[in-house]
């Protein structure tokens, strides 16, 4: 299970308890808001903190998220702590990070995305780009040009001779932000890496979003992806 931390005014991180972590991470992966964290054993005024996660995780005190995307604010005073979420890691026996023995047998999502340039001439604009998820590394690759599913799991296997990639977003404890960018882009979402950097993507469709969110989700957090199922045979016709 992921441990979580918060920062007190000399920079010390302090971990959470272990009933704690969970209520934490448990509305971390259910992708909500906010938590009340009660601590009674404390004194007075000291007893009761909201964690924000994501673009609600703003306070009087701090009015911009932080890069970690979690803070703690207490309800009585509004003290504000910055937390951040380690990852577990991945056990040896990880489907992610065992290498595919077929191209078939990887479920990890690539295609084409849309990405907000962030520098250039063309800084704010949508620009088409080729995806491939790397599960094992930890990472969004993106490509100026398609793959051929070759390449692909060239990739996914970080082979020397894998096509070069034109970026690489960091996914290991990165937040994903389910919201359609500045609430006008359709279908898009974002991606928060540690380091404060945020990238803005867009799929095609609505059901494109959910597949690359649910995936990019369990990268981050570190968990295993889930094969699609295979398709049910379709029923002989009598007659």
């Amino acid at each position: 299970m992921a441990k979580y931390e918060h920062r007190d005014a000399d920079n010390r991180w302090h971990a959470f308890s272990d009933a704690d972590n969970q209520v934490i991470e448990d509305a971390y992966r259910a992708n909500k808001n906010k938590i009340l964290l009660t601590m009674p054993q404390n004194p007075p005024g000291l007893r009761e903190f909201e964690v924000r996660f994501g673009d609600n995780a703003r306070s009087e005190r701090m009015p911009r998220p932080p890069s970690t995307k979690i803070i703690q604010v207490n309800v009585a005073s509004g003290a504000t702590r910055i937390v951040r979420r380690i990852a577990s890691p991945r056990g040896s026996n990880s489907a992610a990070m065992t290498r595919a023995s077929s191209f078939a047998d990887d479920p990890a999502l690539y295609g084409w995305l849309l990405r907000r340039a962030t520098s250039g001439w063309r800084r704010g604009a949508w620009q088409r780009r080729f995806f491939v998820l790397v599960p094992k590394s930890s990472c969004l690759l993106y490509f100026h040009r398609g793959l051929h599913t070759r390449e692909v799991q060239l990739c996914r296997n970080a082979d020397p001779s894998a096509p070069a990639a034109r970026g690489t977003i960091p996914l290991a404890n990165a937040m994903v932000c389910t919201d359609d960018v500045d609430g006008s882009k359709q279908h898009s979402f974002s991606i928060a890496v540690p380091g404060g950097f945020e990238y803005d993507l867009a799929a095609h469709s609505a059901a494109k979003k959910e597949a690359w969110l649910d995936q990019l989700v369990r990268v981050a957090r570190g968990d295993d992806l889930i094969p699609a199922p295979p398709p049910t045979p379709a029923r002989p016709q009598v007659g």
